[in-house]
């Protein structure tokens, strides 16, 4: 058991306001660390090598773990500390076939815990179309949305695709041409702005989840070259 102190809004941490929460240690539930061959490119048919950490906790600086602050801290807290944040959830998927289906994406930005923007689209379908395609559509649209309305915020961006979290921290390497092409236009959107790319388990990220499927059961029958975004 470990201890956080907790300074209520208006005070500091280490302020005679403070008072001690006991936060649970929690391990680092084990994950097998990926190796070639678990994901090819359909353009080049070239096997992504995927160099990442051991665990799949929060990680920041993508070298240590760390103790979200979720668990085990008081609410109020929480909302104290997502002051000035935007957070993006964001996901994609590729069906009835991946690769070759028909690629679709849905996001959902909050800030300071409001929701401001939730947003789906078709990528396009056939050739070319991929699960990860629809990851990397997602985020970037919802970088973009950012970008324009979001002030100088931190900025938070939550996903289930480890491909796109690690890829995006830079603690896996980049071989695919998705990955070449999504990567750097992303990082451009983002440039200059503090930026945090965090792994979720797909649980947590229902929300942009179901997004995706309703873009694919309402518009995603119908084949389609072009990228289309749904109000």
């Amino acid at each position: 058991m470990r201890t956080l102190h907790q300074s209520m809004p208006g005070g500091s941490i280490g302020a005679g306001r403070c008072r001690c929460v006991p936060v649970p240690d929690r391990e680092c539930p084990g994950s097998p660390r990926p190796g070639p061959g678990c994901e090819v490119d359909v353009g080049t048919n070239d096997i992504v090598e995927m160099h990442g950490p051991s665990c799949t906790m929060d990680r920041p600086d993508g070298n240590d773990p760390v103790q979200p602050l979720s668990h085990g801290v008081p609410e109020l807290f929480r909302r104290w500390v997502q002051k000035d944040m935007i957070t993006i959830y964001f996901d994609g998927l590729c069906r009835p076939k991946n690769p070759g289906g028909v690629a679709t994406y849905g996001y959902v930005i909050y800030k300071d815990g409001e929701k401001v923007k939730s947003g789906f689209g078709v990528v396009g379908s056939g050739a070319g179309m991929t699960n990860n395609v629809a990851e990397y559509s997602a985020l970037k649209c919802a970088a973009e949305w950012v970008s324009q309305n979001g002030g100088d915020d931190e900025i938070v961006i939550k996903g289930d695709s480890q491909l796109v979290i690690h890829q995006m921290n830079g603690t896996w390497q980049i071989k695919s041409e998705t990955s070449k092409k999504f990567v750097p236009e992303i990082r451009r959107v983002l440039e200059g702005r503090k930026t945090r790319f965090i792994w979720i388990p797909r649980e947590q990220n229902a929300e942009a989840d179901q997004l995706s499927n309703v873009a694919y059961s309402q518009y995603g029958k119908e084949p389609t070259d072009t990228a289309i975004e749904f109000p």
